[in-house]
């Protein structure tokens, strides 16, 4: 058996399972999202959102067997970087279900893309050097930042990181 915790300040969702299945990841973490949305804030001053922004932020997928990380630097001078890593683990075990040993790999998170950014109100933007453009809807909570892709509405909750690299 796993368990799966998906924690935040205000809510702890925990699923019991012999694996945990995609679906119920996704559920997870649209109850999480709903739940933190309403004590949610946006910024409307310009200036305000801009430097609320500012930092190395982290966004984590738990999923049976590993998890993946996102990294968003956002540089105080317009400079971003963008990068991402996976790190997956097994148990191993025989026929009996005795234990056999344990496997773990990882991907490094490489910079997958460098460019500029700018935030004005509510939407943050990033121009990569390869010309392509991310656009999120951003709101604050406790110190997380939120982001809707207005492209795929996908929602995240990226954590701010104490110190930037």
């Amino acid at each position: 058996m796993q368990l799966a915790v998906v924690n935040h300040p205000n809510v702890t969702v925990r699923i019991l399972n012999k694996c945990v299945p995609r679906s119920l990841d996704t559920i997870a973490q649209r109850r999480l999202a709903a739940a933190i949305a309403k004590h949610s804030t946006t910024c409307t001053d310009q200036s305000e959102s801009q430097s609320r922004c500012i930092g190395h932020w982290i966004y984590e997928e738990f999923y049976s067997g590993g998890h993946t990380e996102l990294h968003m630097l956002l540089a105080a001078d317009g400079d971003c970087l963008y990068s991402s890593g996976t790190r997956l683990s097994m148990t191993l075990v025989d026929s009996m279900g005795n234990w056999q040993g344990f496997a773990e790999a990882a991907s490094n998170a490489r910079p997958d893309g460098r460019g500029r950014w700018h935030c004005n109100g509510n939407v943050l933007t990033l121009k990569m050097e390869d010309d392509t453009y991310i656009e999120y809807e951003v709101s604050f909570n406790r110190g997380d930042l939120i982001t809707t892709n207005t492209t795929n509405h996908t929602r995240r909750i990226w954590s701010k990181q104490k110190r930037m690299l």
